[in-house]
């Protein structure tokens, strides 16, 4: 769990409302819980997933345990009841694109193509994608063709191969840093929301909404060192006016 990221199968009683607009575009189904089905493995990557556990049942084939139909994911071992798997494919939180898809061009395609292409290219906004034209390229229908498990290892370790490291996070938000060849847009799988606020390498930046609720910066060709921080949008006037009402009721008393 990441600041409301949508886990796999979990449940939590508050989640951004970004998130929905994610489950809506790729055709997952959320209710009152989180039950992305195996199927949608291009998500296990996008959201940095390492480990995935599946509940062991007295009628599971022995051998079902070492095929659980995610690719990238391998037999651990047995805890509590449970089978354990790790993401040999695993990318770390933070990672950068070559290529981006508009709005416009994702409603082009199936639900299901829009899934697998969140490892080929950033989904953003028409202006966004204009806007960061000049490092991110139009993704071309020949690189949507095709799309398959194999094609998502090979994305995987494409992204992983541009990733950030010494992530450090708390209550108030997360740090992070990335090496870059070229200017970049870096992406992070945690839900956009107005209380966010960027800084790479000191000076704040813009955050980007790219695939479909999550966030993204600008950094810059050589070492960068990312901050996010996070304060609940109207906090503090909530706790001035809290204040200037106790004031008030006990000026009156």
């Amino acid at each position: 769990m990441f600041w409301g990221l949508p886990c796999m199968r979990a449940f939590q009683s508050t989640v951004s409302p970004s998130i929905m607009e994610f489950y809506d575009n790729i055709g997952v189904t959320r209710d009152v819980a989180s039950r992305a089905p195996l199927d949608k493995y291009t998500i296990r990557g996008l959201f940095s997933t390492k480990y995935y556990f599946d509940r062991i049942y007295t009628d599971d084939k022995d051998d079902y345990k070492y095929d659980i139909g995610l690719p990238g994911f391998k037999y651990v071992n047995e805890q509590n009841n449970f089978y354990v798997y790790e993401n040999k494919r695993y990318i770390p939180l933070g990672f950068t694109y070559d290529y981006s898809i508009s709005e416009k061009e994702a409603k082009n395609h199936s639900e299901s193509v829009r899934e697998r292409s969140l490892l080929r290219a950033m989904q953003l906004s028409d202006e966004d994608a204009e806007k960061y034209s000049d490092i991110l390229k139009p993704v071309t229908q020949e690189l949507l063709m095709g799309l398959n498990k194999e094609s998502y290892l090979k994305d995987c370790d494409d992204r992983r191969a541009e990733s950030c490291y010494d992530l450090e996070y708390d209550s108030d938000g997360f740090d992070a840093k990335i090496d870059l060849k070229t200017d970049k847009m870096v992406f992070f799988s945690v839900p956009f929301d107005n209380g966010w606020k960027a800084y790479v390498n000191g000076k704040k930046t813009d955050i980007v909404k790219a695939n479909y609720g999550f966030m993204a910066v600008k950094a810059n060709k050589g070492e960068n060192e990312i901050h996010f921080e996070y304060e609940t949008p109207g906090l503090k006037y909530g706790a001035f006016i809290s204040l200037a009402g106790i004031i008030i009721l006990a000026a009156y008393i």
